[in-house]
């Protein structure tokens, strides 16, 4: 759910997206995580960039409090579509 919260985005769609994690994130990480927000934010409004995470495969550490998520990353970059992309998260 969470990753597909930061992964599916949209020019417009970060405020929402950032005032919904921070609940979920420790202060002590607030400060680097909204700035990389804004900065993908700035990114998607200049190249109007969409994308959309489709997780195919999700391995939990819970001992560790980890988890790898896998899947297929689309972007569109105004309105041409991208070959789609395979990609791994880790959360913590």
């Amino acid at each position: 759910f969470y990753t597909r919260t930061i992964m599916d985005q949209t020019p417009h769609s970060f405020g929402l997206t950032a005032s919904f994690l921070l609940k979920y994130v420790t202060p002590e990480g607030r400060t680097s995580f909204m700035e990389e927000l804004i900065e993908r934010e700035e990114k998607y409004q200049k190249d109007a960039i969409t994308t959309v995470f489709i997780p195919n495969r999700l391995t939990v550490d819970p001992e560790a409090f980890t988890a790898e998520v896998e899947g297929e990353l689309q972007t569109q970059v105004g309105r041409e579509t991208l070959p789609p992309k395979d990609q791994r998260y880790h959360l913590q």
